[in-house]
């Protein structure tokens, strides 16, 4: 992990230690994650123990998101690809910030255990990613992909309800 000392003094000491957990924890997960991981999952896990008891309100966490929230409904799907691929600035941080509350509502609802059981599995398993987090999400939280994804656009929702409103 190479550290750009210029960049991490204008952090605020949340943030510092955010970046830190995000980036340790990709180092740490690395053996777990096989190609063709989802974007989503691999970043989702990293913002989910990087936020981990750092003290901040999801509003004031996810700001990007909050306001995309406030211009129209949540995403109709989980963060593909070629989103992350493609976006910058805003729109990037707002799929971290999506990423991060897709993990964190499977950790909320199978604890941290099951969110690292579900990394793996879509980590490890072969195949397309699709069947992979269909799989992960059954074998998790027994259930669908689409009913998670609905619970997900809910989620958001109510986690960002002081910041959208």
């Amino acid at each position: 992990m190479v550290v750009d000392p210029d960049v991490f003094a204008r952090l605020s000491p949340a943030g510092a230690r955010i970046v830190l957990a995000h980036e340790f924890t990709h180092l740490a997960s690395a053996p777990a994650t096989g190609p063709g991981t989802p974007t989503w999952v691999v970043e989702g896990l990293a913002e989910t123990v990087g936020h981990d008891g750092a003290g901040l309100a999801v509003p004031a966490a996810a700001t990007e998101l909050a306001a995309r929230l406030r211009a129209g409904p949540p995403p109709a799907r989980l963060p593909t690809d070629a989103e992350f691929a493609a976006a910058s600035g805003p729109a990037l941080a707002a799929l971290y910030q999506e990423a991060w509350l897709a993990c964190r509502l499977v950790a909320d609802r199978a604890g941290l255990p099951g969110l690292i059981r579900f990394y793996r599995l879509v980590g490890q398993r072969p195949g397309p990613s699709g069947p992979r987090v269909t799989a992960g999400v059954a074998a998790v939280l027994r259930m669908t992909v689409e009913d998670f994804t609905t619970d997900w656009r809910a989620f958001l929702s109510a986690q960002l309800s002081t910041a959208a409103g």
